[in-house]
């Protein structure tokens, strides 16, 4: 399905509607600033998607695609503007795999991967950003793993070189 619903901490009303009904995505942030990635189009229709899409607490609009079209994706955690998404699958099967990619508000990029493949996994992080979080459980060995994930950095290594 597309729909969504919100919570108001006493009793839920209905939302808009997704673009694309959607099943076993991943999603993070908050109810004003949600982020939803990528899923299959719904159960038994084994086709993963890339699309991710941003929620403003009224609407749904396009965000960045992610770096594969993938389902059974739940690890995914942090703020709409700083999120990650680790594990899923790719292909019909539920191929597992350890890819992660970490989303800057308007694209998304790879990051360190899972120490295994996992699908069906779940997720969490701190509120503040995609720099650290937890990757636990999974559909596919090894089902009662943990892995905290922590962003790759970049650092220049700058040298003069002189020659004579």
């Amino acid at each position: 399905i597309n729909s969504s619903a919100e919570y108001n901490g006493t009793g839920w009303t209905a939302g808009n509607s997704m673009s694309q009904a959607r099943a076993m995505f991943g999603c993070s942030g908050t109810q004003t600033a949600g982020l939803f990635t990528g899923g299959r189009s719904s159960p038994g229709v084994e086709d993963p998607t890339n699309k991710t899409e941003e929620y403003d607490g009224t609407n749904f609009s396009s965000g960045g695609n992610y770096i594969l079209s993938i389902k059974e994706n739940t690890g995914q955690g942090g703020p709409q503007s700083s999120a990650y998404l680790a594990g899923g699958s790719t292909a019909p099967g539920s191929t597992a795999v350890a890819t992660t990619g970490v989303y800057d508000g308007t694209a998304w990029a790879s990051a360190p991967s899972l120490g295994a493949a996992l699908n069906n996994n779940g997720g969490a992080s701190n509120t503040a950003d995609n720099t650290t979080g937890l990757v636990f459980g999974g559909g596919s060995p090894p089902y009662a793993s943990t892995y905290e994930f922590t962003a790759g950095t970049t650092s220049l290594n700058i040298e003069t070189f002189t020659t004579s």
